[in-house]
């Protein structure tokens, strides 16, 4: 663990905002940007938790860098996913667990999308007008199987 020295609250033990507690931001940046997980970050640099995200909370600058590191990480996620599905490697955990990652940081474009019908498609509306009409004409009885289709003629062979 590396040893910072910071200027700490006496009180609340909490990092102060001087001069130090820029360095530890930056050094807190470059160790997430390298391990990729913000909380082995904190726990490596010793930042308690609560002041790690009352920075983010309160320094635009901070969050905008913290943000842009983890689009860095997405971005290099989905080449490493582009790379590995046209290799044609087998490296199904890896595999599933970038794409896990990818799902939690970037849900809008890692996202599995169930579609549910939740109204009458068009298709379905087509098709319930016409068979209301032909009902209504008498052609279709309740209960009869539709005829088959013609059956296709038989190609002559050459």
């Amino acid at each position: 663990m590396p040893s910072l020295i910071v200027d700490r609250d006496p009180a609340t033990g909490q990092i102060t905002s001087g001069p130090h507690a820029q360095t530890v931001k930056a050094e807190f940046i470059a160790l997430f940007a390298e391990l990729g997980n913000a909380e082995a970050a904190r726990k490596e640099l010793a930042i308690p938790h609560r002041t790690l995200y009352q920075w983010k909370a309160d320094d635009p600058e901070f969050a905008a860098e913290w943000a842009a590191r983890i689009q860095g990480m997405v971005d290099h996620g989905t080449g490493t996913l582009y790379r590995r599905g046209t290799a044609g490697k087998d490296d199904m955990p890896a595999f599933l667990s970038l794409i896990a990652w990818l799902k939690a940081h970037d849900p809008q474009h890692y996202i599995e999308r169930h579609i549910v019908v939740t109204q009458e498609s068009p298709a379905q509306a087509v098709l319930g007008e016409l068979l209301a009409r032909l009902r209504a004409r008498g052609t279709v009885v309740e209960g009869t199987a539709l005829p088959e289709p013609p059956a296709a003629p038989d190609k002559p062979t050459s």
